[in-house]
C-alpha cells in the first residue's frame, strides 16, 4: 500500500468515526477522556470500542516501522495491517 492509499485509508476510516461520533454522543462531559453518559445501546457502545481499537491500529509506531524496515518487511507490515483492518471494519453492527 502506497503512502496516498494509506491516507485515503485513514481519511475514510476518520469520516465514519466521526459520522459516528456525531451519531452516538448524546451527551459529553468536559474532562480529560470526554466522558459519555451511560445511555447508548449495546451496539454503540460496541462500534465505540471498536472504533478506538482501530485508532490504535492506525496509529503509526514509528519503532516498529523502523524495525520492519530493517528487517525488510515493510510491505507485508502493511499489509497484514490492511488486512486486519479489513476484518475490524466487518466487526461493525449496523441498523
Amino acid at each position: 500500500m502506497n503512502m496516498q492509499e494509506e491516507l485515503n485509508l485513514l481519511k475514510r476510516i476518520f469520516k465514519k468515526s466521526l459520522t459516528l461520533l456525531k451519531k452516538t454522543t448524546r451527551s459529553v462531559l468536559m474532562n480529560d477522556q470526554n466522558t459519555i453518559e451511560d445511555t447508548e445501546t449495546k451496539q454503540e457502545k460496541w462500534n465505540r470500542g471498536l472504533d478506538i481499537f482501530i485508532e490504535s491500529v492506525i496509529k503509526p509506531d514509528p519503532s516498529l516501522r523502523q524495525c520492519a524496515h530493517n528487517q525488510r518487511c515493510y510491505h507485508e507490515l502493511m499489509d497484514v495491517r490492511q488486512d486486519v483492518l479489513d476484518y475490524l471494519n466487518s466487526l461493525r453492527w449496523h441498523d
